[in-house]
């Protein structure tokens, strides 16, 4: 058993090595897909007071433009610009993210509808979830504030990827293509 193991794994090592950096570039770029996580700070104030759950349960709402963002956040490590727009309570909402990342090909514009009414209206007219299924949560008060969102389906991507299954066939290119999108519901904006 334990021979087995050890020559699936020497095969894999064989393969991810004979990819080149390719394939350890495109696992680096699924991870920093997973998460959304940073500091917020803008030169007005402003108000965030946000969460939803699995895009399912969004409470509150968030009107920040024009913020710097330092972590990581829309799939790149570092600075950027980030504005995000979202209103919920429980079984209805809609989220709007916005990421720039000056110079790269990451980042992007997300809007989608949250809750379990809100997301089927956005589907029913093709609006997004391009973030989506995900738990995003911001806090700016005044000045600064926070963000944690975790990406649920850029998770199974990344843990996929190492199989070289690419379930959102992303690698090597700046934006994918969803499971849902293949079965002919569009969901670009």
């Amino acid at each position: 058993m334990l021979r087995h193991g050890s020559v699936a794994l020497a095969g894999a090592v064989l393969a991810a090595a004979s990819s080149g950096c390719a394939y350890l570039q495109h696992r680096l770029d699924d991870a920093l897909e997973m998460v959304d996580v940073g500091l917020t700070v803008s030169a007005e104030p402003q108000l965030a007071l946000y969460a939803d759950e699995f895009s399912l349960l969004p409470v509150g709402y968030a009107d920040v433009e024009d913020a710097g963002f330092i972590g990581i956040g829309g799939g790149a490590a570092g600075v950027s610009q980030h504005d995000i727009y979202a209103y919920g309570l429980f079984i209805f909402g809609e989220e709007w993210l916005w990421w720039d990342h000056s110079g790269t090909e990451t980042g992007g514009e997300y809007i989608q509808g949250a809750g379990v009414i809100g997301v089927p209206f956005s589907i029913a007219f093709c609006e997004v979830p391009g973030y989506a299924p995900a738990s995003i949560h911001y806090i700016h008060l005044g000045w600064v504030g926070a963000a944690v969102n975790i990406r649920w389906i850029e998770i199974a991507d990344f843990l996929l990827g190492w199989t070289t299954l690419d379930i959102i066939k992303d690698d090597g290119k700046p934006t994918g293509e969803y499971p849902w999108e293949s079965v002919g519901i569009s969901l670009s904006h």
